[in-house]
C-alpha cells in the first residue's frame, strides 16, 4: 500500500471544524482548564489538517487565543502549555497562544511562518469576535488578503532581482516549503567581528 499525506478519501478540513464545533459545544466543562474559559472561549484550528492533509500519524492542532491576564492566569493552574484531548479517535492537542502574537503580525511585524500557518486556519469558537475583528487581515482566499497580496508584490520583485542576478532555485517560488529549513539556518548563523 502506497503512503500518501493527501488522504483524499480521508476526514478533511470540513468534517473535523464540523466535529470540533459540535465537540466543544457538548464536552468543554470535562477539561477542568478549558471550562476556565468557556465564556470567552477563542479556539483557530490551524495545522496539516487545514491543508487537507491527513494520515493515521497526524493529530488535530488548535490555538487557544488568550489575553495576556488569561495567559497568566491559565499558567497559574496548567504546569504546561499544552491540552490533550481525543476527538473520534483522533489525537488533537490546544496550544495556548497570546493574542497580541496575532495582532502584532499584522499591525506591527510580519512573521512569514506564522502568516503562512494562519492563512489556512479556521476559527472553531470565537466567543469575543477577538480573530473575527481581524478576519480581514488573515483569514480568507489569498487572492482576496490584501497583506498577501502586498507580500506577493514584494516576493515578485525580489524573485526578478535574484533572476536577473542568476539565481533561479526553486525557494525563490516555492517559498512555503523550506520555512522550517530557514529557520534552521538562521539559528545556526555564526556571527563574527572583524
Amino acid at each position: 500500500m502506497r503512503f500518501s499525506l493527501y488522504n483524499l478519501n480521508g476526514k478533511n478540513k470540513k468534517f473535523w471544524v464540523k466535529e470540533l464545533k459540535n465537540y466543544f459545544s457538548n464536552h468543554i466543562d470535562e477539561n477542568s482548564i478549558l471550562s476556565q474559559f468557556k465564556n470567552n472561549l477563542v479556539l483557530v484550528l490551524h495545522g496539516s489538517t487545514t491543508r487537507n492533509i491527513e494520515n493515521n500519524y497526524l493529530d488535530l492542532d488548535l490555538w487557544l487565543i488568550l489575553n495576556k491576564d488569561e495567559l497568566d492566569y491559565f499558567d497559574s493552574i496548567s504546569e504546561h502549555r499544552f491540552i490533550p484531548f481525543i476527538i473520534n479517535n483522533k489525537e488533537a492537542h490546544l496550544n495556548p497562544t497570546y493574542l497580541t502574537e496575532f495582532e502584532n503580525c499584522f499591525h506591527n511585524k510580519i512573521d512569514m511562518t506564522f502568516i503562512n500557518e494562519i492563512q489556512d486556519s479556521e476559527i472553531i469558537i470565537d466567543d469575543l469576535n477577538e480573530i473575527k475583528s481581524n478576519q480581514k487581515c488573515f483569514l480568507g482566499p489569498e487572492n482576496e488578503n490584501n497583506i498577501s497580496q502586498e507580500l506577493r508584490f514584494i516576493r515578485n520583485k525580489l524573485i526578478r532581482k535574484a533572476n536577473n542576478i542568476g539565481i533561479h532555485d526553486s525557494w525563490l517560488e516555492k517559498w512555503w516549503r523550506f520555512i522550517d529549513k530557514s529557520k534552521t539556518g538562521i539559528c545556526n548563523v555564526k556571527w563574527c567581528d572583524h
